[in-house]
């Protein structure tokens, strides 16, 4: 069985690792870019199987990279898949994203088995039972690299979210908690995650009160977590 290309375009650290390592796992050959304008160019020199796709990149976007190599492929004999991955499921966003040529949709948090599923309907892949266990179990955040980017990841979005609740910043206090949940739920820390869940129900209902309590709780689960995974 050949070895199937996969070209992961991800910005947030902890994410394209995890990606990466899963990959791995299941006989992928990686490469792994942190922008889409890095991606266009990527899939300009090296013919990818399948590529994941990140829709929301800061510099340029999945939808937008996406509608490049679209363009650069025409002629060529060869198509690469894209799957974007993303954190919404509004269907604006799906609908803009099949339109740019992106043949399959995969929402955050997933599993290691929907990843598995997705990608076996494009490549012949085969995982082992060590690698399914490890990943449904979500023990990834154990890997030290792994664990590094997320504290980094998590004291951003903790950093964003302090002062956008200071500033009682709705716009951007949706953005960072829900990036930050999603980036829990990645990793296993559903307790955490929760929190993040309890504080958009507050915001949604503008109780600041409420919200800065929910950030406070947020704040020692947090110190509990990397307490704990430090000893």
């Amino acid at each position: 069985m050949s070895i199937s290309k996969v070209l992961i375009a991800e910005d947030n650290e902890v994410n394209r690792e995890m990606l990466c390592k899963q990959l791995a796992s299941l006989g992928c050959e990686v490469d792994s870019v942190n922008d889409g304008e890095i991606a266009v160019d990527a899939a300009s020199k090296k013919h990818f199987a399948v590529i994941l796709m990140n829709l929301q990149m800061e510099k340029v976007g999945g939808i937008e990279a996406t509608r490049l190599i679209r363009q650069s492929e025409k002629g060529r004999q060869t198509r690469s898949i894209i799957i974007g991955v993303t954190a919404t499921s509004m269907p604006q966003e799906r609908k803009k994203a099949f339109e740019a040529g992106m043949d399959e949709i995969l929402v955050r948090p997933f599993s290691f088995l929907d990843l598995q599923e997705v990608l076996s309907r494009w490549l012949p892949i085969k995982v082992s039972q060590s690698s399914q266990q490890t990943f449904d179990d979500l023990n990834a955040v154990k890997d030290p690299q792994l664990h590094q980017a997320f504290t980094k990841s998590m004291s951003g979005l903790m950093n964003r979210l302090f002062l956008s609740v200071h500033k009682q910043e709705t716009s951007d206090v949706q953005s960072a908690v829900h990036e930050m949940k999603g980036l829990c739920l990645s990793v296993g820390y559903d307790e955490l995650a929760g929190w993040c869940s309890q504080l958009e129900k507050s915001l949604l209902v503008s109780d600041w009160v409420q919200v800065q309590a929910n950030f406070n709780a947020m704040v020692d689960q947090y110190k509990e977590i990397t307490s704990d995974s430090g000893k």
